[in-house]
């Protein structure tokens, strides 16, 4: 379902995935708001629509949560899928970061709970690295989500 959904444009999956998340997932924070993992830009535009952020947006409207997709963003256009687990936590480490508004030392505007989506879990180098971005600008509560774990 995931790569029908990923790779061949099967929008009607994000309903059903936002579905199964909010089925699983226990009780959140109330001030919780959904921050998916930012999409490589270039497979956005190959895909037509960000995979990640419309099941955000789905579990939002089903948890009536807000989605904040501006917090992380990512520098590459580079695809994880095909590296192995030192390569793929070398280059999350430089590719995903803050975005400038939210990297101040002092900052209101964080949100204090957040939910981090994430399609797919191989090495976990990815939640790691955005748990910790969030963490140091403040973020209290992180539950991460990932729809499916992958062997290494």
């Amino acid at each position: 379902m995931v790569d029908g959904y990923k790779f061949h444009s099967e929008v009607a999956s994000a309903q059903v995935l936002a579905e199964l998340i909010d089925l699983r997932l226990g009780d959140l924070p109330a001030e919780t708001v959904i921050v998916p993992i930012p999409t490589v830009a270039s497979h956005i535009r190959e895909r037509g629509f960000d995979h990640m952020l419309l099941v955000a947006k789905q579990l939002a409207r089903r948890r009536q949560l807000t989605v904040a997709d501006r917090i992380l963003m990512r520098t590459d256009n580079l695809s994880q899928h095909r590296l192995s687990a030192p390569d793929r936590r070398h280059l999350i480490s430089k590719s995903l970061v803050l975005s400038p508004a939210y990297d101040q030392p002092v900052n209101d505007d964080i949100p204090r709970s957040v939910l981090l989506l994430d399609d797919i879990w191989t090495t976990g180098s990815t939640m790691i690295r955005a748990a910790g971005l969030l963490k140091s600008a403040g973020v209290r509560h992180i539950t991460a989500v990932a729809i499916l774990t992958q062997p290494q």
